[in-house]
């Protein structure tokens, strides 16, 4: 038990017994430091000690020029009186509550952040997604990163790209593959990391719908990072969807952050944008079951070759590659990189597209529970995780119920035999199941 006194044994104390991820950081120390000092004096004596709050703040006032960034020390020191539902406050702590929410106000008006809206224009979607962006953050430099202008309004953007466009190459030798585009997500979004001017950038698709700004709520959350592990200066905010669990059994990819959008530093960003093009040569690189297929996923392209290039040994030979050590070695580069959420907590609106159910597609990404689990037990085991994923619930039983549909749509199709009618029946199929789909809750 640590000892309650007016003294300066109260940082010293924290920091000794302060596990050695923290040590190496003297901010999140000090973080550590006051949270458990102020919870203990809670628990003895049921109310904060002066003497403790006035030491406080004396320990910042030495530490505070060592702060990355002063105003993560107003809004945590909120948190802690909030979390311990303090009725009286001191004076000084009501002034800081002030000063907190000022700087809130002005991260949340956006004069620190750019917003790079990249890829190809949507029409309606990209200029509805424009005119929502200036409406959440009016003070906020907003980059239009594309390669043909049309159906967009000027005044909608402040910085304009037309970029180039590298081409694209198919995911798999079959008839009827998709097209992969890692290539373009690396030239319009690196472009619009560059010409930002702010501190930090939000990098969102052009097809994609910003409705709040309540995700800068996480940014400040999850301080603790492993060094070996971490490349990133702070943490990036990213998607639960599409971030893969390499557990999964029937759907195993390593190293499968989603690429869906980006809150972070500037320089994060950079970092990760700021990689050689996919070569043709990796275009069909492995074959399964008699196709040839690209050597990595576009997720797993991006996150590989940016850890690769700040000088870790990934030993990720193509996309379908999994044992255990590369299991574990994704969820610790996971957790001291990234926090994932989903389209709610993100404040994200996704295109219709990327709210349907295939095969794996969503049952196979990690929830942001689980992702609290993995911080839980590699960075930080004292974290409380709600026993309770009412969002793994909820893709379940709708993976499941889309398979009960596609049941029943392949009954009702039987009659549609032969060959000459399969295209016929595939057009029936689909139109059951999306007849069936109707009104089903969406993520």
């Amino acid at each position: 038990m640590y000892k309650l006194q007016n003294s300066d044994d109260y940082f010293d104390q924290m920091l000794e017994n302060s596990p050695s991820n923290v040590k190496s950081d003297k901010y999140l120390s000090f973080i550590e430091s006051y949270e458990k000092i102020f919870a203990l004096g809670l628990e003895k004596y049921g109310y904060l000690n002066k003497n403790a709050i006035k030491y406080f703040f004396m320990k910042y006032e030495q530490l505070k020029k060592q702060c990355l960034h002063p105003e993560l020390f107003y809004r945590r020191l909120i948190e802690v009186f909030e979390k311990y539902k303090l009725k009286k406050r001191p004076k000084l702590i009501n002034s800081l509550a002030l000063k907190g929410g000022e700087i809130l106000q002005f991260f949340q008006q956006g004069q620190e952040i750019s917003l790079v809206v990249q890829g190809e224009i949507v029409p309606q979607v990209t200029q509805w997604n424009l005119e929502n962006i200036r409406k959440i953050f009016p003070k906020a430099e907003i980059i239009l990163s594309t390669y043909r202008l049309q159906d967009v309004e000027p005044g909608t953007y402040d910085k304009l790209i037309i970029n180039p466009d590298p081409g694209s190459f198919f995911y798999n030798s079959k008839s009827n593959s998709n097209s992969n585009n890692i290539n373009r997500q690396l030239v319009s979004t690196l472009a619009g990391l560059k010409l930002a001017s702010r501190k930090y950038v939000f990098k969102i698709r052009s097809d994609f719908i910003l409705t709040d700004c309540t995700f800068l709520d996480y940014f400040d959350k999850f301080l603790v990072t492993n060094s070996d592990y971490k490349i990133f200066k702070h943490k990036v905010l990213a998607c639960t969807y599409f971030t893969r669990n390499p557990k999964f059994k029937k759907s195993t990819y390593a190293f499968h952050p989603s690429d869906m959008a980006f809150f972070g530093l500037k320089e994060d960003l950079i970092n990760l944008f700021e990689i050689p093009l996919m070569p043709k040569t990796e275009e069909f690189y492995c074959e399964y079951k008699g196709n040839l297929y690209n050597r990595y996923v576009p997720e797993q392209y991006l996150w590989v070759n940016c850890l690769r290039k700040n000088g870790k040994d990934i030993q990720l030979e193509h996309q379908c590659q999994n044992n255990s050590k590369l299991i574990e070695e994704t969820e610790k580069y996971f957790v001291s990189n990234f926090i994932f959420l989903n389209w709610e907590q993100f404040n994200l609106v996704p295109s219709d597209k990327f709210l349907n159910y295939h095969k794996y597609d969503y049952v196979s990404c990690i929830t942001h529970l689980e992702w609290q689990k993995l911080y839980q037990q590699y960075l930080d085991s004292s974290w409380l995780v709600p026993t309770k994923d009412a969002e793994r619930t909820r893709i379940q039983r709708q993976h499941w119920q889309k398979k009960f549909y596609r049941f029943i749509a392949n009954c009702l199709v039987l009659p549609l035999i032969g060959k000459s009618r399969s295209n016929l029946r595939h057009k029936a199929r689909e139109w059951v199941i999306e007849l069936l789909s109707k009104g089903r809750p969406k993520l």
